[in-house]
């Protein structure tokens, strides 16, 4: 493995635990703040935050640690073929494309909750700060 390759691929795993500690705490806080949770929780078979806690923890960070490699993957292909640095973004075809993806996935689902709903956008920002704009800066 090139050190090229190997610098964006640790990019792409940075990126992504980045992005999982993140949206943990946005989604225990919207799963929280939820009458759904406080229903659940003051049942006899509730969960207890801890453990809500660990499993979103580590479910997040599996998550997105994979989509993060195999963005770096994709922001080989991409810087290869297009280079050129946008704001601090090692590729601004990559971070654009990145953007693009964003908004594709987090439309149809405003559209279906008839709004964007707080923890929706947040989670698309973090998404766009990590992959579209820390990713290329780190795998440069």
């Amino acid at each position: 493995m090139g050190g090229e390759t190997g610098r964006a691929l640790l990019a792409g795993f940075v990126s992504g635990a980045i992005a999982s500690l993140v949206t943990t705490v946005i989604f225990l806080f919207a799963i929280m703040q939820s009458a759904w949770w406080r229903r659940r929780a003051a049942g006899e078979t509730g969960v207890s935050p801890a453990v809500a806690g660990i499993v979103i923890a580590n479910g997040l960070l599996l998550v997105w640690t994979a989509l993060g490699l195999l963005l770096a993957a994709a922001y080989l292909q991409v810087a290869e073929r297009a280079p050129g640095g946008f704001l601090g973004s090692g590729s601004w075809l990559f971070s654009l494309l990145v953007l693009g993806g964003i908004v594709t996935l987090v439309v149809p689902f405003a559209l279906v909750r008839r709004g964007l709903v707080r923890p929706l956008w947040q989670t698309a920002v973090v998404a766009a700060v990590c992959f579209g704009w820390l990713l290329p800066a780190l795998a440069g």
